[in-house]
């Protein structure tokens, strides 16, 4: 079994869109504009293409980088959001438009998080990685930021509920399919 390199500048790319989740969160408790906090989370999904494009370019791909780019996705996705609606039962910042779309783009992560607490107590929770998983990664990206952007922004307030509505679509599949794939991986009939 060939030993993987844990340190390479894949897996510190994901370690820093960990990092940049503590970021957004600070703005976000600090009361930043929605303008800086939407382009702090552009700037750290970026990361999220980066680190895999210079893994596969580079032939620095391994099953560390592998998880540790699937953590870094569902922090930084769930810790914002989250944030974001507890920030806003607080302050009530947000309209109910937005509350409502903000929990439509979380669709596969409510839909899988009980499968996947499971999953990990098993050690399971890695299956391999779906185009419909990264699809619903890219829709979050995109939709979070016009939601956030909506209320200042007549255009993203036009079009983030179409952004919104096919994130939690691709949420959906990509939900089922995690389960899924963490069932059969649980059964032993999963491919290793």
């Amino acid at each position: 079994m060939k030993k993987e390199k844990i340190i390479n500048i894949p897996n510190i790319i994901s370690i820093l869109r960990i990092i940049l989740t503590f970021v957004i969160i600070y703005f976000i408790l600090m009361n930043f504009s929605r303008i800086s906090i939407a382009i702090m989370f552009i700037i750290a999904m970026i990361t999220d293409a980066l680190d895999g494009q210079i893994a596969r370019r580079f032939k620095m791909k391994s099953e560390i980088g592998r998880k540790l780019d699937m953590i870094a996705d569902r922090f930084l996705v769930i810790g914002v959001i989250l944030f974001i609606l507890m920030e806003h039962s607080i302050t009530k910042s947000l309209t109910n438009y937005e509350f409502v779309q903000f929990l439509l783009i979380m669709t596969r992560e409510i839909v899988a998080f009980p499968f996947a607490i499971i999953a990990l107590a098993s050690g399971n929770a890695f299956p391999k990685v779906r185009i419909i998983g990264k699809a619903t990664t890219v829709l979050q990206g995109i939709s979070f930021p016009m939601i956030l952007l909506s209320s200042d922004y007549v255009i993203f307030s036009k079009i983030s509920i179409f952004f919104s509505i096919l994130t939690a679509i691709s949420g959906l599949i990509s939900g089922f399919k995690y389960i899924k794939d963490v069932s059969e991986k649980n059964d032993g009939r999963g491919r290793r």
